[in-house]
């Protein structure tokens, strides 16, 4: 049964983390299955280059997406999205869909989407996106709940799906939220093969880093964000490479406000020679410099899924990674990495060990690759989600039939 399906996600740039790989890589997976895909998007303010490659990548793929530019003004109202545009657009699409997906939900065109597909009586499945883990639910915790009541809980309750990328999300959103939800549980996905691709030799010099470090490196990928665990990083760090001379650090990603308390860290434990802050990067270069790696450390308070684990995996390289990455269970028994707590200790001993053993680096490594290869492909997570979206016409065509006979 061919759909059409219309996904609308917020802002999808690449200083959106998952969202930038997530969105177009379900929607090509979808639209290589036979379905007819459009996607919505804000304009997140790049260049109009770089719109126009994005749409260009999307038709190629075998889709369509659409910009919308948001209205300027008041920053917190920016940040919300707002933009006659893209209610023009939806209402004009989504009485031809099939199904909506939204992403997000604390922004206009997750609201906007979500509305309009009750008032066309279309079914929709939302996708928070993180948005109701512990720490990131306790940040603006007052200013969520009024959002919440006045725009979210409705469209929450009456989504026809609420889609979770792991169990652990589930069951903390269901927590937040008061239960109520019709969750389903579908990962994102990955290309194996784009990773592979990308998987060169990489320059550590042009990052100025010896050569001599290249077989005792730890990487950590992502926001310098107090959430994403980076100051207990730095104290682990610390402690191996007093004991390590050849363990170095590469921390990769935009600073949001720790790279100055990280470097103190390091400079007080006079280990901030053996340590690059490299800034954002992506594709090749991100990709290169992860696959150097002897492990790549994830110490988050907090995260719903990590598409960095799965990227590390997918590459061969074992991942550190904290019990409240909600990966971990899938990590732990797959033998793809160490999990530790939320304990500077706990996470130097298991960076230690990795670092002093490469063949229980490289046999996790292994282990990691046919975790990604058996779970999250594209190709995997695509008939995941193909299955529950057939759910979800199945029971919206039952529902009305049973209201039909009623009414008779």
């Amino acid at each position: 049964m061919q759909m059409q399906l219309l996904y609308a996600a917020p802002y999808i740039g690449a200083s959106t983390g998952g969202l930038a790989k997530d969105v177009p890589g379900l929607c090509a997976e979808m639209a290589r299955r036979g379905h007819q895909v459009t996607l919505f998007a804000l304009d997140d303010c790049g260049s109009a280059e770089e719109r126009n490659g994005r749409e260009l990548a999307a038709s190629r793929d075998g889709y369509a997406m659409r910009h919308f530019r948001p209205l300027g003004g008041w920053r917190a109202f920016r940040r919300w999205g707002a933009s006659p545009g893209y209610i023009a657009g939806m209402r004009s699409a989504v009485p031809n869909a099939d199904i909506i997906h939204v992403y997000s939900v604390y922004n206009f065109s997750s609201w906007l989407a979500a509305t309009s597909a009750r008032q066309a009586s279309v079914p929709y499945v939302l996708e928070p996106h993180g948005c109701f883990d512990d720490f990131v639910y306790r940040h603006h915790a007052a200013r969520k709940r009024l959002y919440e009541i006045a725009f979210v809980r409705n469209n929450l309750r009456k989504a026809s799906a609420v889609r979770f990328l792991t169990e652990m999300e589930a069951q903390t959103a269901a927590r937040n939220c008061g239960g109520g939800l019709r969750g389903i549980v579908v990962p994102t996905g990955i290309d194996v093969e784009e990773m592979t691709r990308e998987a060169i030799s990489c320059d550590l010099r042009a990052y100025g880093v010896e050569e001599r470090y290249r077989k005792q490196l730890i990487v950590f990928v992502g926001r310098l964000h107090r959430k994403k665990g980076i100051d207990l990083l730095a104290r682990a760090f610390a402690e191996v490479a007093a004991r390590n001379p050849l363990a170095f650090l590469m921390v990769v990603g935009p600073d949001e406000g720790m790279r100055s308390e990280v470097e103190t860290i390091l400079r007080s434990a006079r280990v901030h020679d053996r340590a690059v802050f490299t800034g954002m990067l992506t594709g090749q270069a991100k990709t290169a410099l992860m696959a150097s790696a002897r492990a790549i450390a994830v110490p988050s308070y907090g995260e719903n899924f990590c598409n960095v684990v799965i990227e590390a995996l997918a590459l061969r390289v074992p991942v550190v990674i904290t019990d409240r990455v909600a990966l971990y269970p899938e990590v732990a028994a797959a033998g793809a990495g160490l999990v530790v707590g939320l304990d500077e200790r706990e996470l130097a001993q298991a960076i230690a060990r990795l670092l002093a053993d490469p063949a229980c680096a490289q046999r996790m490594g292994e282990k990691g690759r046919s975790l990604v290869e058996a779970k999250f492909t594209w190709k995997a997570v695509g008939a995941q989600m193909e299955e529950a979206y057939l759910r979800v016409l199945g029971a919206q065509t039952l529902a009305a039939q049973r209201e039909s006979a009623s009414a008779r």
